[in-house]
């Protein structure tokens, strides 16, 4: 197969030439080329800025309404641009491998290129504020061949030390091409979600859940209740959605502090501002929804979702501390899996790590994996050493410290990773 290539750092807009657009119901781009008497030869892109980036927007969606999964909600073009608009630091830069069959966008591969330990490290666009990882491109035999050689594109591009793609779902478009270049897993977890699709409505759900789990939650509800009128407002946008995001973060970092725990991710300001303006302003597509539940009209808890309409995904969600008995977060969630029968979502995902709250819900889990390739002797080391070895062990004795040590240990992986 022959291929070209191009790299370049300002990109306009691509002209399709008048060839159109492929769908699920039309010829897909080999029969294109096929039909036309010439294969369709694949054009490889590596674009380095994030105005090259906006000039994708429209073939990236259209992309995305092709062979976009519900399971890929963080690789949206409005996802991707607002993140890119918010994280993208001066020592980043972005490293964005599109692939082209007679003009139509087949495949990509969201990249960016870091620094860390004086490493150069190709990673996933969105990090911290994306769930899960992964590239784009059609369904069909050529997929792990494109993704294949859209992979090299990248590695020539970036001359990287390592690789790292982290929090990629077994099931994801790129699963078969890292498996296929060796890369290692350094560390796994699993993310729960309920298949609403298995139920004939949200009774029908509630009735396979234990009878202590039903009563239960009308027991809470009842409690809550008598302390004085409470309340769920969905779907908050404008100054509304933006306050209820800062809400919910501001009581995540609370509770974080309570327990005695950091994240680096919520203590940043951008963390927030990138919820918070993503709900604020619906023109910006990243698929960010909130909702808050009230008791009296003081906030008791309040959720951060990302959606497609198919899948929604709960983000972030936050308690008062005031409200700890009360078990807020049992009834907000209680309701949001109601909503979400109501409004026709096919699954509710509670994305990674596992836990025993999320369990109580759950139905399913997918298994969600951090990679790794190592390129040169120091990314060997980087990889080897600490990512596949020291890191989960310094997670593990940190589970077992005091918060103070665990404090200082935080600190010390904050600088490493």
């Amino acid at each position: 197969m022959s291929t070209s290539i191009r790299l370049f750092s300002e990109i306009s807009k691509p002209q399709r030439g008048g060839v159109p657009f492929w769908s699920a119901g039309s010829l897909a781009p080999r029969q294109i080329g096929a039909a036309s008497g010439r294969f369709a030869e694949p054009v490889f892109d590596v674009l380095t800025t994030v105005d090259a980036f906006e000039a994708l927007r429209t073939d990236w969606n259209d992309l995305y309404a092709r062979a976009g999964a519900t399971t890929q909600p963080f690789q949206r073009f409005g996802w991707l641009k607002h993140w890119a608009d918010m994280y993208l630091g001066q020592h980043d830069r972005l490293l964005v491998v599109t692939v082209r069959q007679n003009g139509v966008l087949v495949a990509a591969l969201p990249l960016v290129v870091e620094r860390i330990l004086g490493l150069r490290q190709l990673s996933f666009m969105g990090a911290p504020v994306s769930q899960y990882g992964d590239a784009l491109a059609i369904e069909g035999a050529e997929r792990l061949s494109l993704l294949r050689q859209a992979w090299g594109r990248a590695l020539d591009a970036a001359k990287p030390d390592l690789v790292r793609l982290v929090k990629v779902r077994e099931d994801a478009a790129i699963a078969p091409l890292l498996k296929s270049v060796g890369a290692i897993e350094t560390s796994f977890e699993e993310a729960p979600f309920i298949d609403l699709g298995s139920y004939e409505s949200f009774e029908a759900y509630q009735k396979s859940r234990s009878a202590k789990y039903i009563k239960n939650v009308r027991r809470l509800w009842r409690r809550l209740d008598e302390r004085g009128a409470s309340a769920v407002a969905w779907d908050l946008r404008g100054a509304a959605g933006y306050d209820a995001a800062l809400a919910a973060v501001t009581l995540k970092r609370s509770w974080l502090a309570s327990r005695g725990l950091f994240s680096k991710a919520f203590a940043a300001d951008r963390f927030a501002q990138f919820f918070a303006s993503a709900a604020r302003i619906a023109s910006l597509e990243t698929g960010v929804s909130t909702s808050l539940l009230t008791s009296r009209g003081e906030i008791a808890n309040a959720t951060v979702t990302v959606s497609d309409g198919r899948r929604l995904a709960l983000h972030i969600l936050g308690y008062s501390l005031k409200f700890e008995k009360s078990a807020v977060g049992v009834l907000h969630t209680e309701a949001l899996v109601r909503h979400a029968f109501a409004t026709g979502v096919e699954t509710v995902d509670f994305l990674a790590p596992r836990h025993e709250y999320k369990d109580t819900w759950a139905d399913g889990a997918v298994r969600v994996s951090d990679f790794a390739v190592p390129i040169s002797l120091g990314g060997q080391i980087y990889v080897k050493a600490y990512l596949a070895l020291l890191r989960e062990h310094i997670k593990a004795v940190m589970a077992e410290l005091p918060p103070i040590a665990v404090r200082l240990l935080s600190r010390l992986q904050r600088a490493i990773s």
